[in-house]
């Protein structure tokens, strides 16, 4: 008999001002090496990236474990957990 893997992905997004529903992650779509962690029931931020330093609403797209990078490969780190 053949084995099948399967996997089931979460994807989660929300947009700038809404309620998260899983924690994780996530990456802007329009900048998207800008990645902030926010938790369940915290409200998406603005992405921080823009020319007036006020940042810009976005939609935020949690990272699937292919996307995410190893910590101890980043010299630095921009997220924060929010």
């Amino acid at each position: 008999m053949a084995t099948i893997e399967t996997t089931t992905a979460v994807t989660a997004s929300g947009s700038s001002g809404g309620a998260c529903n899983v924690t994780a992650p996530y990456f802007c779509n329009t900048h998207t090496d800008t990645v902030l962690f926010f938790r369940k029931g915290k409200t998406f931020s603005n992405c921080p990236i823009s020319r007036s330093k006020k940042g810009h609403s976005t939609t935020w797209s949690a990272m699937s474990d292919a996307q995410a990078k190893d910590i101890s490969t980043i010299d630095t780190l921009d997220s924060t957990a929010l």
